[in-house]
């Protein structure tokens, strides 16, 4: 038996072509959260086996709370799964970059919807335990005798500066973190499209290097997944002399990436571009350098 299940809820769309997969490391995180504080937390992919079968597989865990992931693209999916699941569990939760823009319409199926970053929030719903008292948690929106209630997040200053390797993350802000040495990299972005973001390197704690970018796809309906899966293909091909973006060209199929820069790593700025079969459907402009 677990105490909690987290579920992602992406499915293979039978006609779509992309190469790409991805794991749930935003689950991932939640999860070792928990684990780290004492919580049983079993993480279900849906990826590879099915909403169907990973139903099956969260009803005989029999977890006393179900938490969902949404996003754009897996919308009907992660409602799918909170409908099949409302009556296996004691409290369901939908989390997520939706459910954080647009958390009502969760309410119809799920008891709470997480606004922002989940794993201290996930720790404070389990402490509260199922019927326990919501009003008192930041970042979550519930429904309470027919309306919604909740209250964004308590302004922190620690959740908006960068304070070293222990330091907190903005709220709705995701952040990868490199170190090697006396010198550490960070990469923080707000968004999913558009999206926003800042890249900082830090000598011995103290800022040295900063890039700030913009970035949206320009076509509609877009097929987010294949866009952002071929970017992210684009960007682990930077090369070593010009490491702003991506390769100032790469080819996959029908997708052409193609990234320009004006000025050197002191002082910089430019452009990436995707292409679909010749169309264009996304654009991120960034500039930075040096900093003192």
């Amino acid at each position: 038996m677990a105490e909690v299940a987290l579920i992602y809820p992406f499915t293979n769309p039978p006609r779509s072509r992309s190469i790409f997969r991805y794991p749930p490391l935003g689950l991932g995180y939640i999860a070792s959260y928990l684990r780290e504080s004492g919580v049983k937390v079993e993480l279900l992919d849906c990826t590879f086996s099915g909403i169907e079968a990973t139903v099956e597989r969260a009803r005989g865990l029999n977890p006393s709370i179900v938490g969902v992931y949404s996003m754009f693209t897996m919308r009907e999916a992660s409602m799918r799964v909170g409908r099949s699941l409302r009556d296996d569990c004691e409290l369901l939760v939908a989390g997520g970059p939706l459910p954080t823009i647009d958390p009502a319409p969760f309410l119809d199926v799920f008891d709470v919807s997480v606004k922002g970053e989940g794993e201290e929030t996930m720790l404070e719903i389990v402490n509260a335990g199922v019927d326990g008292d919501f009003g008192s948690i930041d970042g979550i929106v519930f429904k309470k005798g027919g309306r919604s209630h909740g209250r964004a997040k308590s302004p922190n200053p620690d959740d908006l500066v960068y304070t070293g390797p222990r330091g907190a993350r903005a709220r709705g802000s995701r952040q990868y973190v490199i170190s090697i040495g006396e010198h550490r990299y960070r990469d923080r972005y707000f968004g999913a499209d558009p999206f926003v973001g800042e890249e900082i390197v830090f000598r011995n704690n103290s800022a040295v290097w900063s890039m700030n970018y913009y970035g949206k796809t320009l076509v509609e309906d877009p097929d987010s997944d294949m866009i952002y899966g071929f970017l992210v293909k684009a960007l682990s091909e930077v090369p070593m002399e010009k490491p702003f973006r991506g390769p100032a060209k790469f080819v996959l199929d029908d997708w052409v990436y193609l990234m320009t820069v004006k000025g050197v790593l002191d002082e910089f700025s430019g452009k990436e571009e995707i292409y679909f079969q010749g169309e264009l459907v996304y654009r991120l402009l960034f500039h930075g350098g040096l900093i003192s």
